[in-house]
């Protein structure tokens, strides 16, 4: 997959079209943060990511806004390093799937980046409710038309 434009310009149209999932949803539900893996160099650290998203709240609180909604699509597990980065990362095995790629649904990436804005909140003496929601699986196989 190409790498986002150094410049920090538009994703290309192939980038967009990969990542509409995320993006339309983001869109559909006025999400305050979307994070996809084609905004992002081919390979970055989950405190980076984290630190997005934490820099997202803190705004959203200076501006009285303590609410919002992040979209993390499930695509960013795989720019977290290799396959030996994400395990030593979890702390255990990730299997692969028939085409031999990681399975996604064995990162709980919702949870991990909970648990961190939590500890980054507590260590500041301030609280936050975070509720983790993984859509992946359920999402991808739902029928277009489903209510």
């Amino acid at each position: 997959m190409p790498a986002p434009p150094a410049d920090g310009t538009a994703l290309s149209s192939w980038d967009v079209t990969r990542a509409s999932w995320a993006l339309g949803i983001g869109k559909a539900t006025g999400a305050t943060l979307t994070l996809i893996p084609e905004a992002f160099p081919e390979t970055i650290s989950f405190q980076h990511l984290a630190d997005v998203v934490e820099g997202s709240i803190v705004k959203r609180r200076a501006m009285n806004r303590p609410y919002g909604v992040a979209i993390l699509a499930e695509g960013l597990a795989y720019r977290l390093g290799d396959r030996e980065e994400l395990e030593r990362l979890l702390g255990y095995k990730v299997p692969l799937d028939a085409a031999g790629h990681l399975r996604l649904a064995e990162v709980p990436l919702a949870r991990m980046m909970t648990d961190e804005i939590t500890r980054r909140f507590a260590e500041r003496n301030d609280s936050i409710t975070i509720v983790p929601q993984t859509l992946g699986y359920v999402l991808r196989c739902g029928s277009a038309g489903a209510v």
